[in-house]
């Protein structure tokens, strides 16, 4: 007898975990992840403040959120590998937009 599937069998957060770490791993630069992320350009964003390099520094300071709370989750399930890869893009991600910032200033 085949049983019913419930909403619950199609939900599976370790899978979707990887999905993200691994769409996060796959932007080729800043200006990728920050217009996958939030679906404008840097430029755009920053054309609106008033303090520039402080916006670069808050979008900075969002992208290392995000990345601590994937690896802090990817930890949980015992995922080295992606945790080495997500550290990896992180700090290059986090090098480029300092280096924007040290642009503006």
């Amino acid at each position: 007898m085949k049983r019913k599937k419930n909403i619950a069998d199609f939900f599976d957060p370790h899978q979707d975990l990887i999905l993200e770490a691994e769409i996060f791993c796959t932007h080729s630069d800043s200006k990728d992840w920050f217009w996958y992320s939030y679906g404008m350009t840097i430029r755009e964003a920053l054309e609106p403040a008033k303090y520039k390099a402080a916006e670069l520094e808050q979008i900075r300071t969002a992208m290392t959120t995000y990345a601590d709370s994937v690896l802090e989750q990817l930890e949980g399930y015992e995922e080295y590998e992606w945790c080495t890869e997500v550290k990896l893009q992180t700090k290059k991600i986090y090098h480029e937009l300092y280096e924007l910032e040290q642009k503006i200033r």
